[in-house]
């Protein structure tokens, strides 16, 4: 059985996300996430990556808190409803599994989940009754059997009961290792007879941010599978260009229209607020812009955050009202500038037109709470 890694993905949609995906199924089974059981702003955006991370061959596992059993089973259920639909995961995380958490609430949840689709899969978080543990691996396909320090994992011992399953079924979260103890680990979750684990240098229940020595990580599970690293790359997002025409329209304008959208995408523009006979001309040059295919986005200035949100939306009120145009591109996005801001931005423009798109600036990957992305927001 082949050893692979379980990523807690418990922090917004990043870089990181794209390093996941690029790492590819060959040394990464699955990832956990916690995404918002609310359709628009925040859910669009974790869709999108899980998409690409779906793509590259990677199974993608929703968190869902059951509240040690306190959670009632029916808005728990609803829970999986909603986020099948928003989501289409591969399957869901159980966490807060402890006392009174029982074997039969969990298979109240596995038979629920398996009801809406017998493919989809249900892991357990630790803290569910070891001792009980055969009718708990009845209601999971996946059972994380220990999470804890790396000192406390060289001394742990596999319940007897889980040498009789399979070890792609057990997973094992070891926090506190330092990135040359790594093939340690492996040795040790190997002994134990899991084959998924996640090995992270910060502390128990600490997952912002992908481990340090996560690019070894792969090529050591890699060396443990008896071959070199294969990862099976995520399909590319769209790679017609987009660009900015920041200059006033003229001849080059019409060598835009005649490459047409089968070349271009999208377009970003600056044209006025005010009223005059530059307005007209803009106006012109972008509705010949977009008969073409090609979209045509609005810049605007996002301040760093620290131009008043009112005023922003007053002027995209203005330019909707002057121009047609199928988005907005925000610059100025560097801290202050933060997620929920970003979050009022997008909200305001789909208010204002379902169809429009919000594009960010590059300068946001620089906080890992922002998101940009070379194509719009849809």
């Amino acid at each position: 059985v082949s050893v692979k890694l379980g990523v807690p993905a418990y922090f917004f949609p990043n870089a990181e996300w794209t390093q996941i995906a690029a790492a590819g199924s060959s040394g990464i089974d699955f990832i956990i996430v916690t995404p918002p059981a609310v359709a628009g702003g925040d859910q669009q955006i974790y869709a999108t990556y899980i998409d690409n991370v779906q793509n590259s061959g990677i199974k993608v596992y929703v968190y869902l808190a059951a509240g040690n059993g306190n959670v009632d089973l029916a808005v728990l259920k609803q829970n999986v409803d909603t986020l099948i639909e928003l989501y289409h995961p591969d399957g869901f995380y159980v966490d807060q599994t402890w006392w009174p958490f029982t074997a039969s609430y969990a298979e109240a949840i596995y038979a629920h989940v398996k009801q809406r689709d017998a493919q989809l899969l249900v892991a357990l978080a630790p803290g569910f009754d070891q001792a009980n543990g055969p009718a708990f691996a009845a209601a999971a396909d996946l059972l994380t059997t220990f999470s804890g320090t790396w000192l406390d994992y060289q001394t742990y011992t596999a319940p007897e009961w889980a040498a009789d399953l399979a070890p792609s079924k057990f997973y094992h979260q070891v926090a506190d290792v330092p990135s040359s103890d790594f093939e340690a680990v492996l040795a040790r979750l190997v002994a134990s007879n899991a084959a998924r684990v996640f090995a992270s240098d910060l502390s128990v229940g600490q997952f912002p941010r992908l481990p340090t020595s996560f690019a070894a990580q792969i090529s050591a599970i890699a060396t443990l599978n008896g071959g070199a690293s294969t990862p099976t790359p995520p399909p590319p997002l769209p790679t017609k260009p987009g660009g900015a025409a920041f200059f006033y329209p003229n001849a080059e304008w019409a060598t835009l229209v005649a490459a047409g959208s089968a070349q271009i995408e999208f377009i970003i523009a600056q044209p006025p607020t005010a009223v005059s006979s530059d307005q007209i001309i803009y106006r012109q040059y972008i509705e010949q812009i977009r008969s073409a295919g090609i979209k045509v986005f609005a810049y605007i200035l996002g301040g760093n955050g620290v131009i008043p949100l009112a005023d922003i939306k007053a002027s995209i009120d203005t330019l909707l009202s002057n121009y047609p145009l199928d988005g907005f591109y925000i610059d100025q996005t560097w801290w202050p500038f933060d997620y929920a801001f970003a979050a009022n931005l997008n909200a305001y423009i789909k208010s204002r037109g379902s169809s429009l798109q919000f594009v960010l600036a590059p300068v946001a990957l620089t906080r890992p709470t922002h998101v940009s992305r070379r194509r719009p927001m849809c």
